[in-house]
């Protein structure tokens, strides 16, 4: 990392500040019996992502040997490190700090992580909630790549490696005043994107309102010559792997594109993340089909019926978990935006059992009603709604952007607190050289003790 650190800092390697280290565990089901088994919440990797809200209460609870369990019992002050499942876009390395909240949760059921993770305990001599900090800097500094090790889907994190990572440590008191000023700052920060989230959910239901308007006719002066056709009457709706078999997957192949691969926020493709396929899967899919500019595809699972278009030249094919729309008789952006609407949305839910996964069958889409209004007045509805969410999309260009600015603004308050530029330093403080000495001195005399015991 290209950073200073204060005056006074001392590196350390990581191991140095650690009284205990162990892996997690997961156990059994609920429902197992045994009597040397018994009830805990175990934290997983998954609980991380909206850690700040929820602090572990969508734990997994589970059935652990209590021997497991007494050795395993997460503290206040345990910081615990993802260890495995990472992935391309997202490392491993991730920490989180254990806090009176979480442990409040349920409080009679301990708490444990899962074995993707590892627990650490380190020295009372450093504060928990400073160190956590660093590494959560250090992570966010794109430096923990260099940890991991795995495939390319699975990352695994080189503990021992890890574990030499050099902490910058000030004095103790300094350590407790740069915590509780970050812990300032960014709740400052914190309310900031509140306020800009909500802006963007604010957005978003306008989007859907310009779409509702649209197409009830309260954008333009409409005529009454609507006609209320099914969508199968208006463009080719075929499916793409009819036999719905997955074709082997060929490393050097083309990529076969399904669901996943859509990402909604920027209506784009990502190609390369998508399962490869022989070459000759296309040449059968050219057959039936040939893909032309308009066309677009929509999830038969998951998030039902959101339309992104697809790209040209086909050189791709796609899976059975898409539909692919291809708007002959209509003008095809006044089609792409009905489907963006709420309007398919309620149509795909009518006769849907709360209980059941989001799914539905070419048949369905074939025989959704859609209400086609003279050519003229398709372009012009058409014309309407791209002047209202163009202003939408800069809105949310600058939305982004702020987004993305407070998050380098957090990582620049964590870059200047180890700069030692955040708090002012004291120099009553016990210095960092004496405090990291009376670590190394404690920890040489415990290991003495426990040498004659054993």
């Amino acid at each position: 990392m290209n950073i200073q650190y204060g005056i006074g800092f001392v590196e350390v390697e990581l191991k140095e500040l650690f009284d205990f280290v162990i892996g997690g565990d997961w156990g059994k089901d609920p429902d197992f019996t045994d009597e040397s088994y018994s009830l805990a919440y175990c934290i997983r990797g998954s609980e991380f992502r909206n850690w700040k809200e929820n602090k572990g209460k969508t734990a997994s609870l589970r059935k652990i040997k209590t021997s497991s369990v007494n050795t395993r019992k997460l503290k206040q002050g345990d910081i615990l490190v993802e260890i495995s499942g990472g992935g391309p876009e997202q490392p491993v390395g991730r920490t989180v700090i254990i806090d009176k909240s979480v442990l409040a949760y349920k409080s009679d059921i301990p708490k444990i992580s899962t074995n993707f993770l590892r627990l650490i305990r380190i020295t009372e001599h450093i504060d928990p909630n400073y160190l956590n900090l660093f590494l959560t800097f250090f992570y966010k500094s794109g430096e923990i790549v260099a940890y991991q090790g795995g495939s390319n889907n699975l990352r695994n994190l080189k503990f021992e490696e890890y574990a030499l990572i050099k902490a910058p440590i000030p004095p103790l008191a300094e350590q407790h005043r740069i915590v509780t000023k970050i812990e300032e700052l960014f709740s400052s920060l914190d309310k900031a994107i509140e306020r800009i989230t909500t802006a963007k959910q604010q957005l978003k239901v306008y989007r859907q309102a310009v779409l509702k308007w649209a197409f009830e006719g309260k954008l333009t002066n409409l005529t009454n010559e609507n006609v209320i056709s099914r969508v199968d009457e208006v463009a080719e709706v075929i499916d793409p792997q009819p036999s719905h078999r997955t074709p082997p997957e060929f490393i050097d192949g083309i990529p076969y594109v399904s669901i996943k691969d859509c990402d909604y926020g920027s209506n784009t493709i990502n190609f390369d993340g998508a399962r490869k396929v022989h070459a000759n899967v296309l040449k059968e899919h050219v057959e039936r089909y040939s893909l032309k500019k308009g066309d677009f595809i929509i999830g038969k699972i998951g998030t039902i019926g959101q339309p992104i278009h697809i790209y040209l030249p086909q050189n791709y094919t796609l899976s059975a978990n898409v539909v692919l729309i291809q708007p002959r008789g209509i003008n095809g952006k006044y089609l792409y935006y009905y489907f963006q609407s709420n309007i398919i949305q309620t149509e795909f839910k009518k006769g849907q059992k709360a209980t059941a996964q989001a799914a539905f069958g070419i048949q369905k889409v074939r025989a959704l009603p859609i209400r086609v209004p003279l050519p003229d007045e398709q372009e012009k509805i058409v014309l309407e709604v791209e002047s209202r969410l163009s202003v939408c999309d800069k809105i949310e260009e600058g939305i982004e952007t702020s987004l993305l600015k407070a998050e380098a603004l957090r990582q620049s308050i964590l870059k200047k607190a180890f700069e030692g530029k955040l708090v002012p330093q004291d120099p009553n403080d016990e210095s960092a050289s004496k405090l990291i000495e009376r670590i190394k001195t404690e920890r040489e005399r415990n290991s003495l003790v426990k040498g004659k015991k054993e």
